[in-house]
């Protein structure tokens, strides 16, 4: 089974975030990468548990009477 790699602009659409933000999360070793020539690949496995830590802290801060999304946003890759 192949693994399934995002490149810095997916993952700033998958996130939310600017490209710039992606490449600063890569840099600070919050969002783990490797390098494939002069860019960026993510794991779909580091993504998505990068996208549940930050899905998770914002629902900390929700109200309680929001509906939570339990929807992968990667199914759709």
């Amino acid at each position: 089974m192949t693994e399934r790699f995002f490149s810095t602009p997916e993952v700033a659409k998958i996130l939310g975030i600017s490209r710039i933000a992606v490449f600063k999360q890569i840099k600070n070793g919050t969002l783990p990468a490797s390098r494939a020539g002069r860019s960026y690949l993510v794991t779909k496995k580091d993504l998505l548990a990068l996208y549940k830590k930050r899905h998770e802290k914002a629902a900390r801060r929700a109200p309680r009477h929001v509906a939570k999304k339990s929807l992968d946003p990667l199914d759709r890759f």
